[in-house]
């Protein structure tokens, strides 16, 4: 017998909107994913410089029910705190008028977002969840941090009724910085490509790189330097994403066009985008200082495309000689000899071995099941 589905209030700090379509496209796949039996409200807020009224509501009915509620990004940080505390106290009006009783809070990423879904336990006693993809517990920011905010961090996700980091990996590490819990992996969702891979537009090998431009963490100048090292006409370029280093990596990209290189810089796109170009693709490099998962890892894998990836933490457990292959960060040769290999051993890959048990793992309705056995557990 089915079980009768659960109201579900779905905070995130990340989630794809106007400015960035790609942004938490993965938490949305969750959300998704827990839409197909229960009845789910998303709640994002977001700061912006860029709208011209103090608060901007935006509904949205499908994929799931959401809204996002954008608040005027001022000159002080308690104007905008006291902003951001408006915006979700909006957003949750309207999420308890859609969903009525609340049986559970799913929270993603450790933020303020995760501290409403503690507060509501606390003072209405709705159990919650916690979904985590965030870096900073390796990279260093975490211990960065104010003791009070690393004791605010731990309360919180000591409290919910589960932690589910997205890899093996990001669970170690979270350990390791003190944060107790009841831990359970649920990994991200990897869409499954239906149907003939798409060709590519051109008969060169088409190296692909789909990234936020945030240079410190993703390293995008480094795939950059080495491709103008590997300096081989046959070979192309192409970049999709945006963020702040956007238009400083783009005039790099624009001097070794003038000098002949073959590289498209595509921008911000749309998910469906992204896997379309991933498909025409016959490699894709992840060359991350630190990476909590990797979609765009397990996407290339899906779809039989082998990776050149770093030892970056999430992917690395993906990877093996059949199907990539990992270097170390920030090595630019590394990766230099790496895209060669590749090139020239390209035929020794087999698409059918590069997807094996990537759908059985990453899958949605994997994911939707794990997740409902999360929210029945978290209810008992």
């Amino acid at each position: 017998m089915a079980n009768k589905p659960l109201n579900i209030l779905f905070y995130t700090n990340w989630y794809p909107h106007r400015f960035d379509p790609q942004n938490g496209v993965f938490v949305q796949k969750h959300a998704i994913a827990a839409a197909k039996r229960n009845r789910v409200f998303i709640i994002h807020v977001l700061a912006s410089s860029e709208i011209d009224k103090t608060f901007e509501i935006e509904e949205k009915n499908k994929p799931v029910k959401s809204i996002t509620v954008y608040y005027k990004k001022g000159a002080f940080k308690t104007l905008n705190f006291r902003r951001k505390v408006k915006a979700h106290t909006i957003a949750l009006t309207k999420a308890k008028k859609y969903l009525g009783d609340i049986d559970l809070t799913h929270a993603n990423i450790t933020t303020i977002s995760t501290y409403f879904a503690y507060k509501l336990k606390r003072k209405f006693g709705i159990p919650y969840i916690v979904s985590e993809h965030w870096s900073g517990y390796y990279d260093g920011t975490f211990n960065s941090y104010t003791k009070f905010t690393q004791r605010l961090f731990k309360l919180i996700l000591k409290n919910a009724q589960f932690i589910l980091p997205v890899s093996p990996f990001l669970e170690d590490t979270m350990k390791k910085t003190g944060i107790e819990g009841n831990y359970r992996i649920i990994p991200n969702i990897v869409d499954i490509p239906i149907g003939r891979p798409k060709k590519s537009n051109t008969d060169k090998f088409k190296f692909l790189v789909v990234a936020d431009m945030v240079d410190a963490v993703k390293n995008i100048s480094g795939v950059i330097e080495a491709f103008e090292k590997l300096n081989n006409p046959d070979t192309e370029l192409h970049f999709i994403g945006g963020g702040p280093d956007a238009n400083v990596l783009r005039k790099k990209v624009d001097s070794l066009i003038e000098k002949g290189h073959s590289i498209s810089w595509h921008g911000r796109r749309k998910n469906d985008y992204v896997l379309n170009e991933m498909q025409r693709a016959n490699t894709v490099i992840v060359n991350s200082y630190h990476e909590t998962f990797s979609v765009v890892t397990a996407e290339a894998l899906a779809n039989g495309i082998p990776a050149i990836v770093t030892k970056c933490g999430g992917p690395e457990h993906l990877i093996n000689e059949n199907n990539g292959i990992l270097i170390e960060p920030g090595n630019t040769d590394a990766l230099k000899d790496a895209m060669h290999t590749i090139y020239s051993s390209f035929d020794n890959f087999s698409k059918k071995d590069i997807k094996k048990g990537i759908s059985e793992r990453f899958s949605m309705s994997t994911v939707e099941d794990m997740l409902n056995k999360v929210y029945l557990d978290a209810l008992k």
